[in-house]
């Protein structure tokens, strides 16, 4: 049995909560802290979808990691705004018909 673990086998999420709130994290840890490939990180950041980076040169881009979990406390506040309101709005595409189960 293992005493000590390797740090390819503990998550980053596990890492990130210990991390002091001025460190910087890399593209390819916030990607691993989200659950997403980096690839996909990078087409959300050129879509806007992230918090802005504090320092963006050239390749080396990162972020605070206060300003990520701000990011984060206020994502889940969102989500929860927006499934209120999604509620009264219709669903969209068309209609299914209705089966009713023979009892």
């Amino acid at each position: 049995m293992r005493l000590q673990q390797r740090e390819k086998d503990v998550d980053f999420r596990v890492v990130f909560a210990n991390f002091d709130a001025c460190a910087l994290i890399s593209p390819a840890e916030f990607a691993s802290l989200l659950g997403i490939t980096t690839n996909a990180f990078y087409q959300r950041d050129m879509r806007g979808e992230f918090p802005p980076p504090v320092m963006r040169q050239n390749r080396y881009v990162r972020w605070r990691t206060a300003d990520v979990r701000g990011w984060l406390n206020g994502l889940t506040v969102n989500h929860a705004v927006l499934t209120e309101q999604g509620m009264d709005t219709p669903r969209r595409g068309r209609r299914r018909k209705a089966i009713e189960c023979a009892p």
